[in-house]
């Protein structure tokens, strides 16, 4: 198993499959199993192909994306691969088209605790980013202008966790937020911090232009919040009208030279009637939604790495 550092995010979920294989596989770690798996974008090949184990397996990628063309080196490195895997079937459908065998293989939920409720006497919105993650495509400049037009009829509070911050962007999208009552976050969180951090939100706001599956959105679902997100993309694996509030958009081509064809251009209008009908709104979104993550366990992760496998 190549490529599964970090703590949170998309290193969380790819460590939840690396234990899957260990736990379908029946091996201690992933180097006894023969076939030979990596993750991350293909130039992670680079640093595989002197391994003779690599060149000689039968190597699985486990790759994700976020638009509706592949970038050109993942034709060239789908190469040393006999099959692709994949969390979405977003990113089914886009790796499909390098003419490989490509196997659906989710990401899963391991921390539930359902709190609809934060402790506040207003809503609490919670919008994350990465500022090392192509920012464009998580659309934080969007997410200020719905808040900023919510906060003319709604009042509520707003975090903001911003990774690997730029100080002259963290500079300009405070500027930005001057007018709402906000809190940023721009320190790295422990797994447990990060539990903590969307335990003390009601709402998460992801308007983002493409996901290649959207884990924040189901790990917000499993503490039994509500999610406001476009609706498009890998996240429809399990967002849909009765547990989510689905953003309005059209498609149009992207605008990071990283990606290539089209992603998602979410509605302004759209975006502040979602969050302002899951400031109002009861509990029964975050219920369905709740009941959605239940679904997305580490045993139906052993049960799709089996299938696959």
């Amino acid at each position: 198993m190549h490529g599964v550092n970090g703590v949170c995010g998309i290193s969380t979920a790819y460590k939840q499959t690396a234990a899957a294989i260990k736990a379908v596989c029946n091996v201690s770690s992933a180097e006894d199993y023969d076939d030979f798996y990596v993750h991350g974008l293909p130039r992670s090949t680079r640093s595989l192909i002197h391994l003779p184990k690599f060149l000689d397996g039968n190597n699985i990628a486990y790759w994700m994306w976020e638009s509706s063309e592949l970038a050109v080196d993942f034709a060239e490195h789908a190469t040393y691969y006999s099959e692709i895997w994949t969390a979405s079937n977003y990113c089914k459908s886009i790796f499909e088209t390098l003419g490989k065998p490509v196997k659906l293989v989710p990401h899963c939920v391991n921390d539930y605790k359902y709190n609809p409720d934060a402790a506040d006497d207003v809503p609490v919105i919670l919008v994350a980013f990465n500022c090392d993650s192509r920012v464009s495509r998580k659309n934080p400049f969007f997410a200020l202008e719905a808040l900023n037009k919510l906060s003319e009829s709604i009042a509520f509070k707003v975090k903001f966790k911003v990774s690997n911050s730029k100080n002259s962007l963290l500079k300009y999208f405070k500027k930005q937020a001057e007018s709402l009552d906000c809190e940023w976050i721009t320190d790295s969180l422990t797994r447990n911090d990060l539990l903590s951090l969307y335990d003390d939100c009601d709402i998460l706001f992801s308007p983002h232009k493409s996901e290649g599956f959207g884990l924040h959105m189901i790990e917000m679902m499993a503490m039994g919040k509500k999610v406001v997100a476009t609706g498009y993309s890998g996240n429809m694996d399990f967002c849909n009208d009765e547990n989510s509030y689905l953003i309005d958009y059209k498609l149009d081509n992207v605008d990071d030279e990283f990606y290539l064809g089209e992603w998602a251009y979410p509605k302004l209008d759209s975006a502040v009637d979602c969050l302002k009908a899951a400031c109002k709104d009861g509990q029964t979104k975050n219920f369905n939604g709740f009941n959605t993550a239940l679904s997305f366990n580490s045993a139906n992760l052993i049960k799709h790495t089996l299938k696959a496998l």
